[in-house]
């Protein structure tokens, strides 16, 4: 027999199952069967009896605390000779058992989750919160209540107009447009921001505009003129003074030459060239808007288009030179014909306008050709 080993904290040593030492295989004996059989009814027995004695200590513990104190003054009763009927006081109990238990939990309502209702149900919810904002900010009259929310740039018509001249290097015109405005809704008595406005409303074709923009810069600029005249204002630097008025002349001109209102654009570029008697390009002007308030001549028209095009305005002299192609046939000669034809296909090869150029050089050679086989057909009469 080996010495047996122990298996848990709570189970008794207990030997092995006897061996045979006369069998080779090492199987057990009938009576180390019977052993073993016996060793385990004998520890499920005393599993038995650790259950129910678990069982008896859970049946003592009282059940609230209530119980507790109920068992507690029935055993002070007892213990100051109260009835002798009564049960005496319980034995003290492990500290676990008296725990108090928690209080029950208040009964708490559910939380009521509530939307706002959407005004716009057919667009999406970014989307609708978007033309929400839009539509708020639209009905923003008073400026006070942006001017916590915008930067020092949008609250100050110098930054605006420092920002609207950026945009207006870059061809957004349209943005130009939105910041001046801005501006001018803070301060309406700059001329310069009125006029570089005219200036966007000129680029965008909108001439009736620019005319107006224009006009209110040149009444500002003539207000400070009569301040200076006074003396109610010092004397600003004059070449500045002048550069803005020539500047808004020269826009309103063109809004209204555009327009169609050519006197009017005539007197501006008159005024304009007082103030600056040695450009060229002012001289031009004049004399293009002179020659089209004159009547229809074909020498008014070429020398017009021959000053646009040495004066660098080849979008004027190919129009100029338009004007001459579009008068009667019988009234131009067909050499001023291929003239004007060969001199706008230059400005338009200059232009980049190539196909345009390419038609009226074909134009150009045809009446060259024709001419030509004219002359011939002339001088066989004339030689028969």
């Amino acid at each position: 027999m080996k010495a047996s080993r122990e298996r848990g904290p709570r189970r008794r040593l207990r030997p092995r199952a006897a061996r045979c030492t006369g069998c080779k295989g090492g199987g057990s004996t009938p009576s180390a069967t019977r052993a073993a059989a016996a060793e385990a009814e004998e520890e499920e027995e005393e599993e038995r009896g650790r259950q129910q004695q678990r069982k008896a200590q859970r049946s003592m513990q009282p059940d609230t605390w209530a119980d507790v104190q109920q068992a507690s003054s029935r055993a002070e009763d007892g213990g100051s000779g109260g009835d002798a009927s009564l049960p005496s006081a319980p034995q003290a109990l492990p500290e676990a058992v008296f725990k108090p238990l928690p209080p029950p939990r208040m009964r708490l309502e559910p939380v009521r989750v509530e939307f706002t209702k959407l005004e716009t149900p057919h667009l999406p919810a970014r989307a609708q919160r978007e033309e929400e904002l839009r539509t708020y900010k639209a009905k923003l009259v008073d400026d006070k209540l942006l001017a916590d929310s915008q930067d020092v740039a949008d609250r100050q018509p110098v930054f605006l107009k420092d920002k609207g001249d950026a945009l207006y290097k870059q061809g957004n015109y349209r943005g130009a447009l939105n910041a001046y405005s801005r501006a001018i809704e803070l301060d309406d008595a700059i001329p310069l921001i009125w006029a570089n406005r005219g200036a966007c409303h000129l680029a965008l074709g909108s001439h009736e505009a620019a005319m107006g923009d224009c006009t209110r810069a040149l009444d500002l600029l003539l207000m400070r003129q009569d301040r200076y005249e006074s003396g109610n204002m010092d004397v600003p630097d004059m070449a500045a003074y002048k550069k803005q008025l020539l500047r808004v002349r020269v826009r309103r001109g063109q809004a209204l030459s555009q327009m169609g209102r050519l006197a009017q654009a005539l007197q501006d570029y008159e005024q304009a060239m007082r103030l600056d008697p040695d450009n060229a390009s002012l001289a031009a002007d004049v004399d293009e808007l002179r020659a089209a308030l004159g009547p229809a001549d074909i020498q008014a028209l070429k020398q017009r288009g021959a000053a646009r095009f040495q004066a660098g305005d080849h979008v004027g002299a190919v129009e100029a030179w338009g004007l001459l192609l579009s008068l009667p046939h019988d009234a131009v000669p067909t050499s001023e014909q291929q003239a004007a034809l060969s001199n706008r296909a230059a400005a338009l090869l200059v232009l980049g306008r190539f196909a345009e150029g390419e038609a009226d050089c074909f134009r150009a050679l045809a009446l060259a050709l024709a001419a030509l086989h004219s002359q011939a057909s002339q001088q066989q009469q004339q030689q028969q």
